[in-house]
């Protein structure tokens, strides 16, 4: 039944995105900044705080978490998902010298017991093999469902924002 409840939030979101938010639930400025607040949180202890995901990560997850990682892997489950948050984190460590995340907002939805936010993260930082900067953004879904007067964590799902116009460049028989 969980499982189902996560899939009804997620046609939701994609109806709300095709309608451009019509039909989404009003809700106020406290539960809109709380859920931006989650969001950050969720984000930093996912990369960043200590060597294993914290208490207050695994608090933020509903039982039946989905995460669909950015190679198109999916975990299942608030267990499996901590399981591999903990590898990519020993990969994140791994692979940088210096790591930095930052988190932005960029739309709260509200559909019911369910909020929607779509937001940005921008990973920075140099990697450890040879010195060189390193940057990427992806545009991140955060799905939250309210129950017990606390909000959960039911999915996630990243993907790399698409590089600007002109900065790839294009066949020669494209007009410019």
């Amino acid at each position: 039944m969980a499982g189902l409840r996560a899939m009804v939030v997620c046609l939701a979101a994609f109806a709300l995105a095709a309608f451009g938010g019509e039909g989404a639930g009003d809700a106020s400025d406290e539960a809109t900044k709380l859920l931006n607040y989650l969001a950050r949180e969720f984000n930093h202890r996912f990369l960043l705080a200590g060597a294993t995901p914290t208490k207050r990560l695994e608090e933020l997850m509903a039982d039946d978490v989905v995460i669909v990682w950015s190679n198109g892997e999916r975990s299942v489950g608030r267990a499996k998902c901590l399981q591999r948050i903990t590898k990519a984190r020993e990969d994140i460590r791994g692979l940088f010298k210096e790591f930095a995340i930052s988190y932005e907002a960029q739309m709260v939805r509200f559909l019911g017991d369910a909020a929607i936010i779509l937001g940005k993260v921008t990973l920075q930082g140099t990697l450890a093999e040879d010195g060189t900067p390193f940057r990427r953004d992806v545009w991140q879904t955060l799905i939250f469902a309210k129950s017990d007067a606390s909000w959960r964590l039911v999915h996630e799902h990243a993907n790399q924002t698409a590089a600007p116009k002109g900065a790839e460049p294009q066949p020669k028989e494209v007009p410019q």
